[in-house]
């Protein structure tokens, strides 16, 4: 199996012509270089302005991308729950650089960052029809190759003036390359990046946070100006050495340090202070407005003051339901439509609610509801808590003991 990839590596960065797809296509991996694209509509310039530059972003996706990845999947055929399978090894490791966590992680940050998210699928050479490996793609690469009718006919991938491209069935539909993104009303092929909604709130923190350092670095002196009474006219060498040393003093290298003038002087400020300007509460508004373009609670990253919410628990629990495990259905939804038919008709990925703590307390109301409830009989109940019928639980009578102990 190694030497077969190896001679597919050889081949794929040879530049001869793009990897043979066969049946169901499947490529091989490849290394990730560093070049950046800027075509078909990436931002990069704003994913960088809001990623690596604004804490509240970066929180935000963090948040979202680790929940999801913390849930464990499970495999169903039919209604029978399987422990071992080859999907689940697979997923498990899906590449020797990363395990299912890291995945899942890149994936949803990949997603919510550019709106897209790219995983190839990488052929088992000793078993036909198989996966080996699956490997993220990054979407500032990746681009959508359309066809005469308007589908979409391949991908390509783009490393400096190289071009990697992987074919579409545009009959069925089927490729190496799983292609996930959010709703965009204005683009056929490519997301829409929830960033590009929080541009505006996103712009106005990083230029209070970048106006507040400056004033730092000023020794937290807006700008002014030195004015001399009396209207006495300096020498150019006397301005220019007044000028010089106020530079220093206000420097990072004069903090602490006297400044000593000769003569009338008087200072006057021809700019506002934060307080003035009410920056601290421009920067909590706009750092409301960015949680709630991606649907995070404020209270959840951090933001005091909010009073939306009774309690951090309630905050956990509105995560959840509202984004979390929206997302991660539909990531799930895409897993099951693309990758289990390499393994079977009637394979389904899925996860536990109750697997995920921050819904502990909203089951626990569920079950003193239910056991309160004599109406209803025993399976009844059972069914409403995700459980299966016992024999003689189609009664009012016998109380189930599952339930007693709840």
């Amino acid at each position: 199996m190694e030497k077969a990839k190896r001679s597919f590596f050889k081949r794929w960065w040879t530049m001869g012509q793009t990897p043979e797809v066969k049946h169901r296509p499947m490529s091989s991996a490849y290394t990730m270089g560093d070049a950046f694209d800027y075509d078909q509509g990436w931002d990069c310039p704003l994913l960088s302005s809001g990623y690596d530059k604004n804490a509240v972003v970066y929180r935000c996706i963090t948040l979202i991308a680790r929940n999801i990845a913390s849930v464990p999947l499970m495999l169903y055929d039919g209604h029978q729950r399987i422990v071992e399978h080859p999907v689940l090894e697979m997923l498990n490791k899906p590449n020797a650089m990363q395990n299912y966590t890291s995945f899942c992680e890149g994936l949803v940050t990949y997603l919510l960052l550019s709106g897209n998210s790219f995983i190839q699928a990488v052929a088992d050479h000793d078993a036909p029809h198989a996966l080996s490996e699956l490997h993220l793609l990054r979407p500032t690469r990746m681009h959508v190759v359309p066809g005469p009718d308007g589908r979409v006919k391949g991908y390509e991938y783009r490393l400096g003036n190289q071009k990697y491209t992987i074919d579409v069935n545009v009959d069925t539909g089927e490729s190496a390359i799983l292609h996930m993104k959010l709703f965009n009303p204005l683009d056929d092929y490519l997301g829409a990046s929830p960033i590009r909604s929080a541009k505006s709130m996103i712009d106005l923190q990083n230029v209070i946070v970048f106006h507040n350092l400056t004033l730092l670095h000023n020794a937290g002196c807006p700008s002014g100006a030195l004015m001399l009474k009396g209207n006495p006219m300096l020498t150019a060498d006397q301005e220019k050495q007044l000028r010089d040393q106020v530079h220093t003093m206000k420097s990072r290298a004069g903090a602490g340090k006297m400044l000593v003038l000769n003569g009338d002087f008087e200072w006057k400020e021809m700019g506002l202070r934060p307080k003035d300007m009410d920056f601290n509460e421009g920067r909590t508004m706009a750092a409301r407005e960015i949680a709630q373009v991606f649907g995070v609670p404020p209270m959840c990253i951090g933001i005091l003051g909010d009073s939306t919410y009774s309690n951090y628990q309630e905050a956990r629990l509105h995560l959840w339901e509202d984004t979390c495990l929206p997302l991660f259905d539909m990531i799930l939804s895409h897993f099951n439509q693309w990758l289990l038919p390499y393994y079977g008709s009637h394979l389904t990925l899925s996860y536990s609610k109750d697997d995920i703590h921050a819904l502990i307390p909203r089951r626990e109301k569920m079950w003193e509801k239910v056991c309160k409830i004599n109406c209803l009989t025993i399976n009844e109940r059972r069914e409403m808590l995700g459980y299966g019928p016992i024999q003689g639980g189609d009664t009012f009578g016998v109380h189930d003991p599952m339930l007693n102990d709840a």
